[in-house]
């Protein structure tokens, strides 16, 4: 038999604008998307490791995103700001990602006014592990933070993020 206090929790969660912590599912997508991209970049990589999800590190992530603070407390992090939606950890990944459209390989350089540093990090080849969260809440700005903490770290300035097959 169906707890109606369960139900009315459960009614409560899905409409204050809280969202629940990063399933089983969510996870493994995070991963897959990373390693999709990886795999593909172009020019073609020699050295890159695959990702695998980290705990620690998501652990870190969701304190900062539940911060509600859009801002870097570590090297080797990726941020992103969306609305509630089931796609937010895709969307984050996938922006991240499209920052390859202004990044030149060979200059290790963006575009004018452009920014490249979160797509270097996704394809920093000697980071294999990343954590991930979502803000358990809508910031005061209406939106979530996504946090993606990467280990080994990346982005050292001059180092271009892979060598090139």
């Amino acid at each position: 038999m169906k707890s109606p206090f369960g139900l009315a929790m459960a009614m409560l969660f899905c409409f204050s604008g809280a969202r629940a912590s990063f399933t089983d599912a969510d996870k493994q997508r995070a991963v897959t998307l990373h390693n999709n991209y990886r795999s593909s970049v172009m020019p073609s990589a020699s050295n890159m490791k695959s990702i695998e999800w980290d705990e620690g590190l998501a652990t870190a992530a969701q304190q900062l995103a539940d911060s509600c603070k859009f801002e870097h407390n570590r090297a080797g992090q990726n941020l992103y700001e969306g609305s509630d939606s089931a796609d937010l950890v895709k969307q984050a990944i996938d922006a991240w990602h499209n920052e390859h459209k202004d990044y030149n390989y060979d200059s290790n350089t963006c575009g004018p006014n452009a920014i490249c540093g979160h797509y270097t990090q996704v394809v920093w080849a000697d980071s294999s592990k990343v954590g991930m969260a979502v803000s358990s809440r809508q910031c005061e700005s209406g939106m979530y933070i996504v946090v993606a903490n990467y280990d080994p770290v990346g982005n050292y300035a001059g180092e271009k993020p892979y060598k090139q097959r």
